[in-house]
């Protein structure tokens, strides 16, 4: 390379697969980690709803 602030094709190929590959990595392990909150929230909303209608069921019972 004959200046610092130049690149060959080859170069600027290799910068430019470089960062797409980590551009990719970083929306594949984003979508995995919204996968697993979505999961997370869903589950909870689940357990919420399954507790409530524990308590009520044990309310109707005392009475």
């Amino acid at each position: 390379m004959s200046n610092d602030k130049t690149l060959t094709w080859a170069e600027a190929a290799e910068e430019w697969r470089a960062a797409t590959a980590e551009v990719s990595t970083a929306a594949a392990d984003l979508g995995a980690s919204l996968s697993y909150y979505w999961k997370l929230v869903v589950g909870l909303l689940i357990a919420m709803k399954g507790l409530r209608l524990g308590l009520d069921l044990a309310v109707l019972l005392s009475r």
